[in-house]
């Protein structure tokens, strides 16, 4: 387990990224991580289940946003 936060950072759809605006906040927070591992896996339980995460894998573009209000 190791604790930190997350920014997620605006991106236009040209996939230019704001570095001032942050659109997703989230606090200190512990996740697991697995050892020696050099990229960090977040899973459904502590992250994704929380968002709307788009992959367009021939553009290379991972979009993730909160869900629509219904």
């Amino acid at each position: 387990m190791h604790t930190f936060s997350m920014e997620i950072l605006y991106s236009d759809s040209a996939g230019k990224i704001d570095y001032n605006n942050v659109v997703i906040r989230i606090p200190e927070k512990t996740f697991p991580v697995v050892p020696g591992l050099h990229i960090v896996i977040l899973g459904q339980n502590d992250f994704l289940k929380n968002y709307v995460l788009t992959i367009n894998y021939p553009r290379q573009i991972f979009s993730i946003k909160k869900p629509t209000k219904k």
